[in-house]
């Protein structure tokens, strides 16, 4: 499951007790959650689409079984799916879930709670050097194409080739964010950059370009490693929303001018 993503939810539990067909469902959602009912499927249990209910003031979805259903028994496995649920916007483990059982008299029977972690997205990312030649102090161009709402507090983390020498003059010269005049370059370690202060409001998806200059390329000819971007919801590492990687460029000779060699 990818982070925004509309997904189903499958709710996979053991019984720890018995139920009859007059017991009832309760799925309750963590707050602030987005979901849809459209549609419901399970097994070991027979619970149909018109028998369901979803209360978005509580975030509550109630399920009620049909009167054909069966007794089911204490380590009976059940699965309910659930459509359609909007998966969190970051990979921050969500809050819990929890499932309640309860007998027609509204007694509770059996609860039980679970969290879920979605998946990064990978974001195309290209990268190009003002200047390829080597020991070039130099601006590198990033163009980043984002798939996600961020909020104006969102950061990115941006790691170098280690062939690539980066000092605490490295900055942030432009952006297409709606402030770029307020962007903020911070070394992170020998070869990591973080990016912040990219907005006055929340980041649309788009296509942005940064320039990071004072960088000074490697001082022989090769093909660096690559360079890759960690793109975050907020200023919290903790939230992640997708991952960014661009080739390596070749760095290249400098040239001996034809009038300045001799041979005798």
């Amino acid at each position: 499951m990818y982070i925004n993503s509309l997904t189903s939810l499958t709710l996979t539990f053991t019984l720890a007790d018995t139920i009859s067909k007059t017991d009832y469902f309760q799925f309750v959602f963590p707050i602030n959650s987005t979901f849809s009912f459209s549609a419901i499927s399970s097994v070991n249990l027979q619970i149909s689409s018109s028998a369901v209910s979803y209360i978005p003031a509580n975030y509550t979805l109630v399920m009620r079984q049909s009167t054909s259903s069966s007794t089911k028994y204490a380590g009976t496995v059940c699965k309910i799916t659930i459509n359609t649920y909007t998966a969190p916007p970051n990979i921050k483990t969500t809050p819990f879930f929890t499932l309640q059982i309860y007998n027609s008299q509204n007694d509770l029977k059996m609860s039980g709670t679970a969290t879920l972690t979605a998946a990064a997205k990978s974001y195309a990312l290209t990268v190009v050097p003002q200047s390829y030649y080597i020991n070039a102090n130099t601006i590198y161009t990033f163009t980043l194409i984002t798939a996600d709402n961020l909020l104006a507090s969102a950061i990115i983390s941006v790691t170098f080739p280690v062939e690539l020498s980066l000092s605490v003059t490295t900055n942030c010269l432009t952006a297409n964010f709606s402030s770029p005049s307020s962007l903020i370059c911070t070394l992170n370690g020998s070869n990591t950059v973080i990016l912040s202060n990219l907005s006055t409001a929340s980041i649309s998806p788009g296509t942005y370009v940064l320039k990071i200059s004072s960088l000074v390329n490697t001082g022989w000819a090769l093909a660096t490693s690559s360079f890759s971007m960690n793109i975050y919801y907020s200023n919290s590492t903790s939230e992640m929303v997708a991952t960014a990687s661009a080739p390596g460029v070749i760095l290249t000779p400098k040239a001996i001018a034809a009038s300045s060699i001799s041979v005798s």
